[in-house]
């Protein structure tokens, strides 16, 4: 989700979508830099997922699966593709409610509602209604404090600047006709 300018490296949590210890599947896509339709000839693709000590930024990380383009990836419009990789984590995340499949419903029903959930979420980013945020986000919050282990005070941390980042912006949806 990094858009505005090309990035050397950036270290990406991805705790809070590990749900339980097993084998775990990490589909990417690479896309050009904002307002360039190809991606550059130059650009050099290395995904890394490693393994570190929670909450411990300088201790060494654990490479467990990597991937490195060998081709040049220049003039694609962009670059997709998955790896594999098995996780061993401590916790399990409730998946207990996602007891339904969607396979068989209406796409463009589906869509429209997963749009109407983005429209109530950037309502209150706008709004910068935090309490309505956090309430809204409270299932997926409760996932990040379990994946990250973090205590009490971290946990109001985060909750408190839930919208912090949020600050400077007006969010607007992409309109549906163009999804």
């Amino acid at each position: 989700s990094y858009f505005d300018e090309p990035q050397v490296a950036t270290d990406i949590p991805i705790n809070s979508l590990i749900f339980n210890s097993g084998v775990q599947k990490l589909r990417f896509k690479i896309t050009p830099l904002l307002n360039n339709e190809k991606l550059n000839k130059e650009t050099k693709i290395e995904i890394n997922v490693f393994v570190k000590e929670a909450n411990d930024f300088y201790l060494k990380k654990n490479v467990i699966k990597s991937f490195i383009n060998k081709e040049s990836v220049g003039e694609l419009h962009w670059f997709e593709n998955e790896l594999e990789f098995e996780a061993t984590i401590p916790y399990n995340l409730d998946t207990s409610f996602i007891n339904y499949s969607f396979e068989n419903e209406n796409r463009d029903i589906l869509f429209s509602e997963v749009y109407h959930q983005y429209e109530t979420l950037t309502s209150f980013i706008n709004k910068n209604d935090l309490r309505s945020y956090n309430d809204f986000t409270k299932i997926r919050f409760n996932d990040f404090v379990k994946s990250h282990y973090l205590d009490e005070n971290k946990q109001n941390y985060y909750s408190n600047k839930a919208l912090h980042s949020f600050k400077d912006y007006t969010l607007t949806l992409i309109p549906k006709t163009v999804c």
